[in-house]
């Protein structure tokens, strides 16, 4: 089983992932010319066992491991410049029993899927080292000091009350700190660094943050923030503790944005509402869409030289700050936006509302997935669409925003179909002639 997916190495700890693996993880990764390797970890359980072993790897490889400690993603990602590459530990938003090995370039960025391969390939090499030669381990707490030093060059907030809950993650302390500097005055829940996430899920979906919904509400606070488990994602409850549908945000914060800036392209993955389209080019700019994955995010940010990129599980790219999703950075810069606008979470995102969003999939066995997609390709430029993308499977966008995404899954023997418009009706009909297409499509091929 290949532990790699697309943002990094990442299994169960002591089946999938052993402390073992990580050394030659770790060895190969540093191996590949990097003289100098910053090493940062989450608060799961197994984070700082991992670590040290993740640094027996570097050392191995001849190469300084920089031990940075526990610290946010974004952090690590962030300081990565101050050497030659990093390694995270972390496996995100996944449960505690999980964890994993996530690696950087100087730059800031996650390692493209094919700089991953590399190091895959190389796990196959046997580990081998001269002790004469092995490197030594700093032990670098200041590094983390680097990225609280830049975010407080970030605008001053005003001192309005506002809730974040790190969740027992890698934002805990850090955030409340940062963002109390700043300005703004601070409660905060589930602050303490828990290592098996029992307050609440490592991922903040919805379900998870009922009590910051009821603390702000409770407390009669401008608005709350939860991050995941590493904090490099970041949702949010305006000031009645209701959700905010993360593609309304992204709207919102990206018409902002738009307005503010020379550069006027922002990049979202296909799997993005169609009212960021809508909200970025009445604002004058444009939408680039990309396969989904914050890696591919930066990577066409970098391309593009985008001002702004996000996916609407609340990963935000800055790329003026860092090629790394920040849910920290996002926070300190949607409250200056509303700061500067004077307007209230609610208010902010009241103009930017999500379609209809409808979603199927069709068994297609991992075999037949090219042929049907060539043919579902062939059959779909009969519709009448503005606007295609065919990065990743089939993207459409027709005359009133509404669009389809007919995709392959990468981890499961079925072709999905995702579909989003204005009504439902228009909703059902896109749905019902790409399912159509996509069933005749995949029975051709069967035996």
């Amino acid at each position: 089983m290949s532990l790699l997916g697309s943002s990094g190495f990442r299994g169960i700890f002591g089946q999938d992932l052993t402390p073992d693996i990580v050394v030659k993880i770790c060895w190969a990764f540093a191996s590949l010319d990097k003289n100098s390797v910053v090493i940062g970890w989450d608060t799961r359980l197994t984070s700082p066992l991992l670590a040290l072993h993740a640094a027996v790897g570097v050392i191995s490889a001849k190469s300084v491991a920089k031990l940075a400690g526990l610290m946010p993603t974004p952090a690590l990602a962030y300081v990565s410049k101050r050497a030659d590459a990093g390694i995270m530990i972390t496996a995100s938003h996944n449960p505690p029993e999980y964890n994993g090995v996530k690696l950087f370039n100087p730059d800031t960025s996650s390692l493209t899927p094919e700089q991953y391969q590399v190091v895959e390939q190389r796990l196959s090499h046997p580990l081998s080292f001269d002790w004469k030669e092995l490197k030594h381990v700093d032990f670098s707490n200041d590094l983390l000091e680097d990225y609280k030093t830049a975010l407080l060059k970030e605008r001053t907030l005003l001192p309005k009350p506002i809730a974040i809950d790190p969740g027992g993650g890698a934002m805990c302390k850090i955030a409340a700190n940062a963002l109390k500097q700043l300005g703004a005055t601070v409660h905060a829940i589930n602050d303490e660094p828990d290592g098996l996430f029992k307050a609440r899920s490592s991922e903040p979906s919805p379900e998870a943050l009922q009590l910051l919904s009821e603390y702000v509400r409770g407390n009669s606070l401008y608005c709350g923030f939860a991050f995941d488990g590493d904090g490099d994602r970041v949702v949010v409850v305006d000031e009645k503790g209701t959700y905010v549908p993360p593609d309304s945000l992204i709207a919102a914060y990206a018409s902002y944005v738009i307005k503010k800036s020379s550069n006027k392209v922002v990049v979202v993955n296909l799997d993005t509402s169609y009212c960021v389209d809508k909200a970025v080019e009445e604002a004058g700019g444009s939408v680039v869409r990309t396969k989904v994955g914050d890696v591919f995010i930066a990577e066409k940010l970098k391309q593009v030289k985008g001002v702004f990129g996000a996916e609407p599980c609340g990963a935000w790219i800055h790329p003026d700050f860092s090629l790394c999703p920040d849910g920290l950075l996002s926070t300190i810069r949607l409250l200056s936006a509303l700061d500067e606008l004077d307007v209230s979470m609610s208010e902010f995102v009241s103009r930017y509302k999500p379609g209809i969003m409808l979603r199927e999939k069709v068994r297609c066995e991992n075999k037949l997935k090219k042929a049907a997609m060539e043919k579902i390709t062939s059959r779909l430029e009969d519709m009448d669409y503005v606007k295609k993308e065919t990065i990743d499977g089939v993207w459409m966008r027709f005359k009133d925003y509404s669009w389809l995404l007919v995709r392959p899954s990468g981890t499961e023997p079925y072709i999905r179909v995702t579909v989003e418009a204005g009504d439902s009706e228009r909703a059902n009909s896109l749905l019902r002639n790409a399912m159509e297409i996509v069933r005749t499509a995949v029975e051709a091929y069967k035996a």
